[in-house]
């Protein structure tokens, strides 16, 4: 595999695996481990998985263990809906479950280690006596607050609005938060909003939340929901929302507006994205909608100028 690109040799270890050729896989992903020690979280998942379907479950355990000596921790969850195939029989093996225990412990432990100070952004020229709306940004799984303030600023966010992006206190995996419990989830936001009217004077009745992917999601429901005050949702690539009907005919009531965009090749949001224009239409909650040209599950180029976009229509009576 010799140069290839960490993508290029990782789709060859899978195809390699599919074809149930393990011994060149196990070298494979040996080879790749060491060229990409970036990314031995997901490498040593892999490997374990090839030892497993390789009808090796101890030699996957070991792999396993090695890498919790290492600081990496799987949710068993993500093992199963990953490669849970590939690791039947290493799962009935004793030491998996005590491999389980352990993994818990560390979660728990980094995630009680995690920051809670958001990342926040105030105006340019901002002056302590006025009173400034606020923007919440939810980061996708597996982001930061600082990978989606890096992507999400525009004229408008710098001039007019106090920009908070809260860090979510759940982990997917070591060092990438994301926001699977809601119930946590919205627990943060709350959290991040009331810390942000603490140390400022907030035009509540302007706020806006945005979110990328599962962040998006969150904002949505968020929004929706009235977990915070919000006078309307900027969704990027939203996946899967929890909503009902109701809810968002109580949102249309007190005139929230929603603003939606997606790459016309994002396959993952499409038809989540579907489902809510259908709800929202239903519930007649008043919403626009986005299709960025050859753009997949990711940031558009134009995307300042779209939240710009997205400000104005949703600050509209």
């Amino acid at each position: 595999m010799g140069t290839s690109s960490f993508a290029e040799q990782w789709q060859q270890i899978h195809n390699l695996l599919q074809r149930k050729e393990y011994q060149p896989a196990l070298e494979a992903v040996e080879k790749c481990a060491r060229q990409h020690p970036d990314n031995d979280m997901y490498l040593t998942l892999l490997h374990a998985a090839i030892h497993g379907a390789a009808g090796q479950p101890a030699q996957a355990l070991e792999v396993l263990t090695a890498g919790l000596h290492r600081g990496l921790w799987y949710r068993p969850t993500i093992l199963r809906d990953i490669y849970g195939a590939y690791f039947a029989e290493t799962m009935k093996e004793a030491r998996f479950a005590e491999i389980e225990r352990l993994w818990e412990e560390a979660r728990v432990k980094e995630e009680a280690s995690l920051p809670t100070v958001a990342l926040t952004r105030l105006p340019e020229e901002f002056n302590a006596d006025e009173r400034y709306p606020l923007f919440l940004g939810l980061h996708g799984a597996g982001q930061t607050p600082q990978m989606l303030s890096a992507h999400w600023h525009s004229l408008q966010l710098k001039s007019r609005y106090i920009s908070v992006f809260p860090r979510s206190s759940q982990l997917e995996v070591p060092g990438q938060p994301w926001w699977q419990d809601r119930e946590r989830a919205a627990q943060d936001i709350r959290t991040a909003s009331a810390n942000a009217a603490a140390s400022n004077t907030l035009l509540h009745s302007q706020n806006i939340i945005g979110g990328f992917s599962q962040g998006a999601a969150r904002a949505i429901e968020t929004a929706i929901n009235a977990t915070v005050a919000a006078k309307g949702f900027i969704a990027l690539c939203p996946t899967t929302s929890s909503l009902d009907k109701e809810a968002c005919e109580q949102a249309a009531g007190r005139g929230l507006r929603g603003y939606i965009i997606y790459g016309d090749q994002d396959q993952q949001a499409l038809p989540p994205i579907e489902e809510l224009q259908k709800l929202l239409t239903q519930a007649g909650l008043e919403h626009k909608v986005i299709a960025v040209q050859n753009c997949g599950h990711w940031f558009p180029d134009n995307l300042p100028e779209l939240v710009d976009d997205a400000l104005e229509y949703l600050q509209q009576s």
